[in-house]
C-alpha cells in the first residue's frame, strides 16, 4: 500500500504541474473522457487549476462536468474564476442546481452573478462585471485608491454616479496617484464617456468610437442607473464566439497523451482501491451523483 501511495503521489504531481502549465491542452486531452472521470480528476487538483481547464473547454461541457460535482466544490472552483467564464458557465447549468451553487458563495459574487444571470446572451448585461469601483460623486481619491488596490485586473477608470446612482462621469485609474488622498474624485473626473444600455445586443456596441479611450465602459439602465463595467477585451471575446472563447485549440503533444492515460488510470486504480479498502473515492462519488441524474 505503501508502494502504491508513493507512485499516486508521483503521478498526481505530474498531471498536477501539466494542468497547471498548460491548462488549454489539459483541457483538450480531458475532453476525450466522460463527465464524471473529468470531475474525478479535477476536484483533486486546486480550484484554480481546476478553473483554467474548465474555462478552455466548450461552455455546456465545463457545466456538465461541474454537474457531477458536490455544491460546495463546484461553488469553489466558480469562485476562483473569471467572472465572465463564471457567468457564462453557470449559465449553462439548470436553475434549480445553480441556485444550490451560489448559495454557496460568498455574498457578494452570488449577487453578481445573478444580476448577470439575469439578461439574455448576447446582451451588454449578461456580459457586463456589476462588482467594478464605483463611487458617489463627492468620494475622495482616498476611498477609491483603497479598493482599487485590491481589483486583480487593469480596470482602466472608476465611475462615479450622483442622485439616485445616475452615471455621472469616469476617472482615469492612472490620475489617482497624481494627486493628494483628499483630492476630490470629480476634481479629475473625465465626463465625456458614453455610457452602454444593459439591454442593448453587444454586436451593436461593439464598433462605438468610445472603445478607443474607454476600454471598461459603465453600463446603464433605460433611466442611466450605473450597473457595472463593460470591458472591451470580453467584447472581442464575444464576437470570436465560438472558435476561441468555447472552444479548445491546440494540437495533440506526447505531454498530452501521456497526461489522457495517467487520468484514465489513476480513476481506475481509484475504483479498485475502493473496492479493496471499503472506502470511497472521488471518482465514485461523482459516478454516484451522475447516475442518479439519470
Amino acid at each position: 500500500s505503501h508502494l502504491i501511495a508513493t507512485m499516486t503521489s508521483n503521478a498526481t504531481d505530474l498531471a498536477l504541474s501539466f494542468a497547471r502549465t498548460l491548462p488549454r491542452e489539459a483541457s483538450r486531452v480531458l475532453d476525450s473522457l466522460g463527465e464524471s472521470d473529468v470531475a474525478a480528476f479535477i476536484v483533486t487538483v486546486p480550484a484554480d487549476v481546476a478553473g483554467d481547464i474548465l474555462r478552455n473547454m466548450l461552455r455546456w461541457r465545463a457545466a456538465a462536468c461541474l454537474e457531477c460535482l458536490p455544491s460546495d466544490k463546484t461553488a469553489t472552483i466558480v469562485g476562483s474564476m473569471d467572472f465572465y467564464d463564471a457567468v457564462d458557465i453557470l449559465r449553462q447549468i439548470p436553475s434549480s442546481e445553480r441556485s444550490s451553487i451560489l448559495t454557496e458563495l460568498p455574498r457578494g459574487l452570488a449577487r453578481s452573478i445573478k444580476t448577470a444571470l439575469r439578461y439574455p446572451d448576447g446582451t451588454v448585461g449578461a456580459l457586463m462585471n456589476p462588482a467594478l469601483p464605483m463611487f458617489p460623486h463627492d468620494a475622495t481619491v482616498k476611498e477609491a485608491i483603497s479598493q482599487v488596490r485590491n481589483w486583480r485586473t487593469n480596470i482602466g477608470h472608476v465611475f462615479l454616479y450622483r442622485d439616485e446612482k445616475r452615471f455621472h462621469a469616469a476617472v482615469p485609474v492612472s490620475a489617482l496617484v497624481k494627486v493628494r488622498s483628499g483630492t476630490s474624485l470629480m476634481s479629475i473626473a473625465e465626463n465625456d464617456v458614453a455610457p452602454v444600455f444593459s439591454h442593448a445586443d453587444v454586436r451593436s456596441v461593439s464598433q462605438e468610437a468610445d472603445w478607443d479611450n474607454y476600454p471598461v465602459r459603465p453600463v446603464v439602465s433605460a433611466s442611466r442607473r450605473l450597473l457595472g463595467g463593460l470591458s472591451r477585451s470580453v467584447v472581442r471575446l464575444h464576437q470570436q464566439h465560438p472558435s476561441a472563447w468555447r472552444s479548445k485549440i491546440g494540437p495533440t503533444t506526447l505531454a498530452g497523451n501521456v497526461f489522457t492515460a495517467y487520468v484514465q488510470s489513476c480513476n481506475t486504480l481509484l475504483g479498485l482501491m475502493a473496492g479493496l479498502l471499503g472506502n470511497g473515492s472521488a471518482a465514485a462519488g461523482t459516478e454516484r451523483r451522475h447516475d442518479r441524474k439519470r
